[in-house]
């Protein structure tokens, strides 16, 4: 393997800063993959950071504990998009200081084959995976945030959903 593979945030119920988990080889690379989507119970989420060290661009990775349904982020600018939403897609908050929530988008979610198979593309490549769809960056939020002004709301039409509108 010539490339060295950083694995990032929160996996197998534990935090890796930078630096902290670097895989030189194959099998190091397998075994990273499975701790991103090894059970840890039901309320132990991977939220992860997939980077081919040296280079700018990173596949995020957040597997929910409950259902194994995945959402994936390229270079923090788009989501992945399931055509064929899962009915049962949880509402995951991306983090708990955001003011209001936000909430990982539902159609988001693809199946673990699906992520599996855009994270082998994306380490073999270090390109966007064309295996899955992907949508601009955004949230479903029960209200939008009270901080935007009203061209800031102009601007962010698409990047909020409204729960429940």
């Amino acid at each position: 393997m010539d490339v060295q593979v950083e694995f990032l945030e929160h996996i197998a119920g534990r935090y890796y800063g930078l630096g902290e988990w670097v895989a030189s080889t194959p099998e190091e690379v397998r075994t990273a993959v499975e701790a991103m989507f090894a059970r840890q119970g039901d309320r132990v989420r991977t939220k992860a950071a997939i980077g081919r060290v040296g280079e700018s661009t990173g596949l995020g990775v957040l597997v929910d504990p409950a259902t194994g349904y995945v959402a994936l982020h390229w270079c923090l600018e788009e989501h992945s998009l399931n055509p064929e939403p899962f009915p049962d897609a949880p509402l995951i908050p991306d983090d708990g200081d955001d003011d209001p929530l936000h909430f990982w988008m539902r159609d988001a979610y693809v199946s673990e084959v699906v992520a599996r198979r855009a994270i082998g593309e994306y380490l073999a490549t270090g390109g966007r995976p064309t295996s899955v769809g992907w949508q601009p960056w955004g949230w479903e939020v029960h209200e939008l945030p009270e901080w935007l002004d009203d061209e800031e709301r102009e601007k962010s039409v698409g990047r909020y959903r409204i729960i429940g509108s």
